[in-house]
C-alpha cells in the first residue's frame, strides 16, 4: 500500500513539476500547495513562511531531478523519493504535535 501511494504520489509531483516550466509558475504552486496546507493545518504566520519556503525548494528540486533524470527512472525515483522525505523532516519540523500528527495523516491519505 504504501508503495502504491509513494508510486502515485511521485507521478503527480512529476506531473505538477512538467507543468511548473517557469519560475513564476513554481512560485505560484509553492503559494497554492502552502495556502492548502495552512487551511488543513492552521498555520500561524511564521509557520506559513517556513513551510513555502520549504515546499518551493521542493519544487525546484523536483524540477531539477526531473530535467537531470529524465531518461533514468529509476534514479529519477530514487531521488524524488529523498526529496520527498527531506521536505517532510523540514515540514514537520516546523510544525506543533498536532498539526504533525494531521499532517501525516494527509500524507498518507
Amino acid at each position: 500500500m504504501k508503495k502504491l501511494f509513494t508510486s502515485v504520489f511521485l507521478f503527480l509531483v512529476l506531473v505538477s513539476a512538467q507543468a511548473a516550466d517557469t519560475p513564476e509558475q513554481i512560485r505560484s504552486n509553492a503559494t497554492k500547495t502552502t495556502r492548502e496546507l495552512a487551511q488543513k493545518l492552521g498555520f500561524n504566520e511564521q509557520e506559513y513562511i517556513k513551510v513555502k519556503a520549504y515546499t518551493l525548494e521542493k519544487l525546484i528540486a523536483v524540477k531539477q531531478v526531473n530535467e537531470m533524470y529524465a531518461n533514468d527512472a529509476e534514479m529519477r525515483t530514487k531521488k524524488l523519493q529523498a526529496i520527498e522525505e527531506e521536505y517532510h523532516k523540514n515540514v514537520v519540523a516546523v510544525l506543533s504535535p498536532k498539526q504533525t500528527e494531521s499532517f501525516m495523516a494527509l500524507v498518507k491519505t
